[in-house]
């Protein structure tokens, strides 16, 4: 494929459910370096490359700070729902409705920069001496190859046009919970080079 443009990002916080012990996310690996098992769900594929980056900072073992799972985010909601598991990864999107209820409560964001809102949180580097972790999961416009550079260009402007747009602001990222994020063509190409390159040195540290 050949890019054309970034247009969105979304990202990862950690939630607590009604019956967790736990006040806080700093309270948790408290617990987890003194040896107290904590378990946290969500689903497949950026969640796992999120809790991996998150426990690899945070020097704690599997064993101390477990992960589960599940099929789908809204699988690990409802364990996390139903008391069998005391955190769970999702984006604002699937938990969105839950937070409003108040059955979950967002603890930890997974970004370099907080959220705002409803699902406002610290993120790792306010709760303790650590670096900041997310792996973003972008929205994104690609081409065939054979695609011309002027063509590419062409369509790269007309996305900004669309990403600067009041209903595309309003249609699609506010509706979405997604966060702004427009790039070119070149920016794009770059940044999606370096996402895959990073993904997969997680994911080879998770076979370790």
């Amino acid at each position: 494929f050949k890019p054309v443009a970034i247009m969105a990002v979304d990202k990862q916080l950690i939630f607590k459910g009604e019956n967790t012990k736990y006040a806080d996310f700093k309270e948790a690996i408290e617990a987890a370096e003194n040896g107290t098992q904590v378990v946290i769900g969500g689903s497949k594929g950026d969640d796992v490359a999120t809790y991996e980056a998150m426990l690899q900072e945070i020097g704690l073992t599997k064993e101390n700070m477990k992960y589960i799972t599940y099929n789908s985010t809204g699988d690990a909601i409802t364990a996390a729902l139903g008391g069998h598991i005391e955190f769970v990864i999702a984006k604002p999107a699937a938990a969105s409705e839950y937070v409003e209820a108040g059955s979950l409560v967002p603890v930890l964001a997974l970004a370099t920069e907080r959220y705002t809102g409803k699902f406002d949180a610290p993120t790792l580097s306010e709760i303790g001496d650590y670096e900041d972790v997310e792996v973003p999961v972008w929205r994104g416009v690609v081409a065939s190859p054979e695609m011309s550079d002027e063509a590419v260009a062409y369509y790269s402007e007309i996305l900004k046009k669309v990403s600067d747009s009041e209903e595309w602001k309003t249609d699609y990222i506010d509706k979405n919970k997604l966060i702004s994020n427009y790039m070119d063509a070149a920016a794009a190409k770059e940044y999606m080079t370096q996402f895959e390159a990073d993904y997969l040195a997680t994911l080879e540290a998770a076979k370790e």
